[in-house]
């Protein structure tokens, strides 16, 4: 029987649902000759596709065995192996298949899916480039290396790479959504519309891309219509965690805290989240007299200082309540008193009755934008103030403190963050009489003060060992602090300084829409520009 007729019968076998012997005849003939493998390949790949590729895992391992110099049995083993969550052994056969062949575009692309999948960014985008190079109109390609660019933070060429792979594959949903998401980044809010809703004529019931609209409409203010979009995305997607978790950012934005922080919890389910896990069950609204409970911080510094007055609201409940903080924050924590005992991350833990985020606190007790617990409930310690108020009392009139730059690494500093000038220009517009500026700046952003020794005082041992406690006991003698959204920031308010806080859109939901004021923070008003004004 020719190779033909032998196709012809494996094909009408599987057709007639007789798998097993349409398998069993494929494995013959991949054991026959190593001329044969490539004709009988793609039935392997039709295994994969039919049955899943650990149904094919056997059959393309049969491949390389008779073959290990076909480039393309060493490709489909690799993308079989990362189907099978197997991507170290993928990356394996993936390079082998490109060492066999240097010009194979789907062998440099799908290695560069998998070095996407094990995170290694730089090796991932190298493989992509190589596949461009060879083949500069591969849609797949341009779409992968624009969502790792944008992932990368690197939006305008991830736009470009997008926006062909849309004019490449104009009906493919998947490539305008992303381009979607690409303009969102870049703040092109008209042009992110029109992607996204691009998306949406192709498929009305795409629910990712319901979402992703919202997710624009949040950023601009708009957000009774985002929630209407977040509401239509989970109709259609009900276990969305990513839908769920930014629908409670815009209530919490809205001020609608009751619901809000319950929804808030959804972001343990991210894909990016870590769980911590614990001997006692987490904290739900059990009555609390007599037991104990674990307390811990998560996310920011930031966030650690603005919660970490729940924790004299547990006590209230009649908690005994351990207290774990960031290392960098216990010094400053020693001085809040509502707790029994305070460690550091990393420190053993003692039993305890039961665990609870500090952020998921405001949920359990349904809190309200009128009950946030007032501030001040930090302190400086009083043995560090008499040093800075001798510094700054060799300087003349108002003292206001300057902090421009957050940490450079968070998703949207770009957007929090601003120049030394333009912070200070906003800051002195609003001084009448002698006024010194006095930096707080820390790290990145510090490079700024060179040459404006006369403009702004600055002392290196702000950067001393325990930043917070000597930016506390400074803050403490200065007459305001000017910021933007930054640890220091909430400090301030949680010490009860006179602060104002520039924000420009998208605004955190922690300060919510429209409002010069803070009801975490009495002494802080808020200095908006843009569009949230």
């Amino acid at each position: 029987m020719e190779v033909a007729e032998r196709q012809f019968a494996i094909r009408q076998a599987w057709d007639r649902g007789q798998k097993d012997d349409a398998r069993r005849w494929l494995q013959a003939e991949l054991s026959r000759t190593r001329d044969l493998i490539d004709e009988f390949l793609p039935w392997a790949v039709l295994v994969a596709e039919t049955d899943g590729p650990a149904s094919a895992l056997p059959l393309l391992e049969q491949a390389v065995r008779l073959a290990p110099d076909s480039a393309p049995a060493q490709l489909n083993l690799g993308v079989a192996l990362a189907q099978t969550d197997q991507p170290q052994l993928a990356v394996e056969r993936l390079r082998r298949a490109v060492e066999l062949q240097p010009g194979y575009v789907e062998g440099h692309f799908n290695l560069g899916n998998v070095l996407n999948v094990l995170k290694d960014p730089g090796a991932a985008e190298a493989a992509y480039r190589t596949a461009l190079r060879l083949q500069p109109q591969h849609a797949g390609t341009l779409n992968n290396l624009g969502l790792l660019l944008l992932d990368q933070s690197q939006p305008h060429e991830a736009v470009v790479l997008l926006r062909q792979a849309t004019r490449l594959e104009p009906r493919s949903k998947d490539f305008h959504n992303n381009l979607g998401l690409a303009l969102a980044d870049l703040r092109r809010w008209s042009d992110a519309e029109v992607s996204l809703e691009a998306a949406l004529a192709i498929d009305p019931g795409y629910a990712e891309a319901h979402a992703n609209l919202a997710g624009v409409w949040k950023e601009q203010g708009e957000l009774e219509q985002a929630l209407a979009g977040y509401d239509l995305a989970l109709r259609l997607q009900p276990d969305s965690a990513s839908s769920r978790y930014n629908r409670s950012l815009v209530l919490l934005q809205m001020g609608r805290y009751p619901e809000g922080f319950v929804e808030y919890d959804w972001r343990w389910s991210r894909e990016k989240s870590t769980q911590r896990h614990f001997a006692c069950p987490r904290w739900q609204g059990e009555p609390l007299r007599g037991r104990s409970i674990l307390l811990w911080c998560e996310q920011g510094l930031g966030d650690a200082i603005q919660f970490v007055r729940m924790a004299g609201r547990v006590r209230e409940l009649g908690a005994q309540v351990v207290l774990e903080a960031p290392p960098p924050l216990v010094g400053l924590f020693a001085s809040y008193r509502d707790h029994d005992q305070l460690l550091a991350e990393g420190e053993a833990l003692p039993p305890t009755d039961y665990h609870c985020p500090l952020m998921s606190v405001p949920g359990v007790l349904g809190l309200t934008t009128k009950s946030v617990a007032a501030a001040p409930y930090l302190h400086s310690e009083a043995a560090r103030i008499p040093a800075w108020q001798a510094r700054l009392d060799n300087h003349p009139g108002r003292k206001i403190g300057l902090v421009w730059q957050g940490n450079p690494r968070h998703k949207w500093d770009r957007y929090r963050s601003c120049r030394l000038d333009e912070l200070l220009s906003l800051a002195r517009a609003e001084q009448s009489g002698p006024t010194t500026f006095v930096s707080l700046q820390q790290g990145a952003g510090t490079e700024q003060l060179v040459g404006r020794e006369s403009e702004v005082l600055s002392w290196p041992s702000m950067t001393g060992l325990r930043p917070f406690e000597e930016s506390a006991a400074l803050l403490i003698c200065l007459d305001e602090l000017w910021t933007v959204d930054t640890a220091l920031a909430h400090l301030a308010g949680a010490l009860g300084i006179p602060t104002a806080i520039v924000l420009r859109p998208p605004v955190d939901w922690r300060w919510l829409l429209h409002r010069s004021d803070s009801p975490w923070y009495p002494s802080v008003r808020l200095v908006r520009q843009g569009q949230d004004q």
